[in-house]
């Protein structure tokens, strides 16, 4: 997907250590997971203090605050953008004690997070024109269709339909998809899913 909102991946107990940055950059979705599979960046750098704490049975502390910023869409590009973010990432670091300088006044946070295993991933079952009814950002409710995929060729249309309730935070630009290929996801509490949980 490369259009969406503000989203934050980040390992479950790291939950609370990144609620500023969460609040300070605006993120509508905060995804969690003690192990997402796929191996990203920051469970990379957050992992081995976990797999210690598990190992030695002790309450090793963290000595990272390891997170994802998802900074909306590839479009989402300009001036403003960048300072606005600049400014809320500088103001994280400094709550976290990384910066020695005046601290930020923290905005109300724009969400709760999730466990990412609660997304539901909703995938193209055909080849062919992506139609979105959604942008990122829209509360999905349970039974709505989210997109439809029409083959050119044949006329023949999947709709894809949301099975849960939700915000819609990423969805696929391309208007063109091949089977298989995610074309949205959205951010809930019933999912559940199990297994690798990213690049579904």
């Amino acid at each position: 997907e490369n259009e969406g909102v503000v989203h934050l991946y980040t390992s479950t107990p790291l939950a609370d250590r990144c609620a500023a940055l969460s609040a300070l950059v605006g993120a509508e979705a905060v995804l969690l997971a003690a192990q997402s599979g796929g191996d990203p960046f920051d469970e990379a750098c957050s992992r081995p203090w976990l797999d210690l704490q598990a190992r030695f049975d002790s309450p090793i502390p963290l000595a990272c605050c390891a997170v994802t910023v998802e900074l909306r869409g590839e479009a989402d590009v300009g001036h403003a953008l960048a300072s606005a973010d600049a400014d809320a990432l500088l103001g994280a670091m400094i709550l976290l004690g990384a910066i020695d300088a005046p601290a930020p006044v923290l905005p109300p946070a724009r969400c709760q997070a999730t466990l990412l295993a609660d997304v539901e991933v909703l995938a193209a079952p055909i080849s062919g024109i992506l139609v979105l009814h959604y942008a990122p950002g829209d509360r999905i409710a349970a039974g709505d269709l989210v997109a439809e995929v029409i083959d050119p060729a044949s006329g023949a249309v999947a709709a894809l339909k949301a099975r849960h309730r939700g915000l819609l935070f990423a969805q696929e630009s391309a208007r063109f998809v091949a089977a298989g290929r995610s074309v949205a996801k959205i951010a809930g509490n019933e999912a559940g899913r199990t297994g690798p949980l990213l690049g579904a």
